[in-house]
């Protein structure tokens, strides 16, 4: 299925390439994974971290994620987007 965002407006969004770096990533190819999507892998460390730590808060082990984190993220994934669609950063897009 093709990302609606790059069907609507032709531009990549930080996902883009991201199923095929994720099987990828379970294939065991870390290289591959990462040239298709560089945000991928630290962004699913993070969706880890936030899950966890909400779990232990809930349970009184460990405190909530920062309050800022959500911010930090949008704006890592804003960014992120512009720099992969600006000309010469192709690197930064998926093959094909």
């Amino acid at each position: 299925m093709p990302c609606p965002f790059h069907e609507l407006t032709g531009l990549l969004c930080p996902l883009c390439g991201g199923t095929r770096a994720a099987f990828r990533l379970l294939e065991g190819d870390l290289a591959g994974s990462l040239g298709l999507n560089l945000l991928l892998l630290p962004l699913g460390a993070v969706v880890a971290y936030v899950a966890l730590t909400n779990l232990s808060a809930l349970s009184g082990r460990l405190p909530p994620p920062p309050i800022w984190l959500p911010k930090a993220i949008a704006v890592v994934l804003v960014a992120f987007t512009v720099v992969r669609n600006l000309p010469g950063v192709e690197a930064l897009g998926p093959p094909g």
